[in-house]
């Protein structure tokens, strides 16, 4: 990846040679891209190296149940999980541990009431939008809440570290839309999926850019070990993170009451998501298919955690319900968010 002006980066986040003019519809879709400093200190945006192979199989890993997996269109223009964000603790960092740092995951974001009492974790998607469960704002209107991103101390907005310097802190916006997965089911809790549309536009910077959307569906939902769950929990005032793995479609009917593999996939975390955790957290993969294998480090978003079947460590499943981008979700992403703004049942 280079840093060039966005001029010749085109709508996939591929370098151009010569200066391109994206139409209306191109630049509403456009990959999102990582802002950066040019050689010669000017702002610029990063971007693929069209000729660029990557040196890394295609394959998730070497078993026989491994397939080949697509490259998603303009993957280079996503952001990046900083592994070298640091906890804002007198301690030396380990990735291990379940303490993410400030900026670690940057769409990480928090839906408050207008009493700034948190109510659950959003992903910071693109449009100016985060994603959460429908079960979090059920019950609220758009104007009863507001949205955080950039944040990493939920008692503290401002407290946040200053790496790199100049960058801004958290970034509030109140709700102007909240659409709803038209197959939501309050009772079941199926499709558990709310897309909150933010009235201000939030500035990009080290702490807040907006995760990208396995639309491509490159990751599958069934049995895969490169997965995280993020989330504020009960620990502390500052977000934790998690590895997870993705059990199969049999050992989640096996384990969830009422599972369907239509519209949900089931994992067990490393650590507790009871007290570390909270729903809303996005389901988040990368593509390398094996954790702490070498990759860019790229996660995309597939959907969004929704219940537990216990708090009991030791036989916790977590169940994510499924984001389906070809159906409503691009709607209300891009079109018209108050088509979805009922819940249906």
């Amino acid at each position: 990846m280079y840093c060039v002006d966005i001029e010749t980066c085109d709508q996939f986040g591929v370098m151009s040679p010569n200066a391109i003019s994206l139409t209306p519809e191109q630049e509403a879709f456009r990959q999102p891209l990582v802002p950066c400093l040019k050689p010669d200190k000017t702002r610029g945006v990063c971007c693929r190296d069209p000729n660029f192979v990557d040196d890394w199989p295609n394959a998730v890993g070497n078993d026989e149940l491994s397939q080949p997996l697509p490259a998603p269109s303009g993957g280079s223009g996503c952001p990046s999980r900083n592994r070298t964000a640091m906890p804002d603790k007198n301690t030396k960092y380990d990735e291990t541990d379940f303490d993410a740092g400030a900026g670690e995951f940057p769409w990480q974001g928090a839906v408050f009431d207008q009493n700034d009492k948190l109510l659950c974790t959003c992903f910071f998607t693109e449009n100016n939008t985060c994603t959460t469960t429908a079960s979090c704002v059920a019950k609220v209107k758009p104007a009863d809440i507001k949205i955080a991103v950039g944040m990493y101390d939920i008692a503290n907005p401002l407290k946040v570290q200053e790496v790199p310097s100049g960058d801004k802190k958290a970034q509030f916006s109140p709700a102007k839309y909240i659409a709803y997965d038209p197959k939501y089911n309050p009772k079941t809790k199926k499709r558990d999926i709310a897309v909150i549309h933010m009235e201000k536009e939030p500035d990009y910077n080290y702490y807040t850019l907006p995760i990208c959307l396995d639309r491509p569906k490159a990751i599958p939902f069934f049995k895969y070990d490169d997965c995280v769950v993020t989330g504020w929990g009960k620990k502390d005032n500052t977000y934790h993170w998690s590895d997870v793995l993705l059990l199969t479609e049999e050992e989640c009917e096996e384990l969830v009451p009422g599972f369907d593999r239509e519209m949900e996939s089931c994992a067990r975390a490393d650590h507790d998501v009871c007290e570390l955790m909270d729903y809303g957290s996005g389901f988040q993969c990368r593509m390398t298919g094996k954790r702490n294998k070498p990759g860019d480090d790229i996660y995309w978003l597939k959907g969004v955690y929704s219940s537990t079947n216990t708090c009991d460590p030791k036989t916790q499943i977590i169940t994510y319900s499924r984001i389906e981008f070809e159906e409503w979700f691009d709607d209300a992403l891009w079109k018209d968010p108050t088509k979805f703004s009922k819940i249906n049942g």
